[in-house]
C-alpha cells in the first residue's frame, strides 16, 4: 500500500512502541529492542496512581519500579 512503512523497512532506532501494559507492550518492546512509553494511567492506573481522580492523580515512582520489576519490563519512557 502506498505511504505504507513495514518494520523491515525501518531501523529500530525509528521505532518506539507505545502502551499501557508492562507485561504485554513494554515486554514486547524490550525483546524487540526497541524504546517504549509506558502511559500510567492504563490498566495499571490503580497500581501506580494515589487517587482516582484521574485530574489530581500522581504517579508513584516506588511503585512504578516495583511493577517494572514483577513484570519484567523497563520502558524507556514513563507518562501519565
Amino acid at each position: 500500500a502506498k505511504g505504507t512503512f513495514f518494520f523491515s523497512d525501518m531501523g529500530k532506532r525509528e521505532i518506539i512502541a507505545v502502551g499501557d501494559s508492562l507485561e504485554h507492550d513494554i515486554q514486547g518492546a524490550c525483546s524487540f529492542e526497541v524504546d517504549s512509553a509506558f502511559i500510567t494511567r492504563g490498566i495499571h492506573c490503580e497500581d501506580l496512581h494515589e487517587c482516582e481522580i484521574p485530574e489530581d492523580a500522581w504517579c508513584n515512582e516506588e511503585e512504578l519500579e516495583k511493577l517494572c520489576r514483577e513484570h519484567n519490563a523497563d520502558p524507556t519512557f514513563c507518562s501519565e
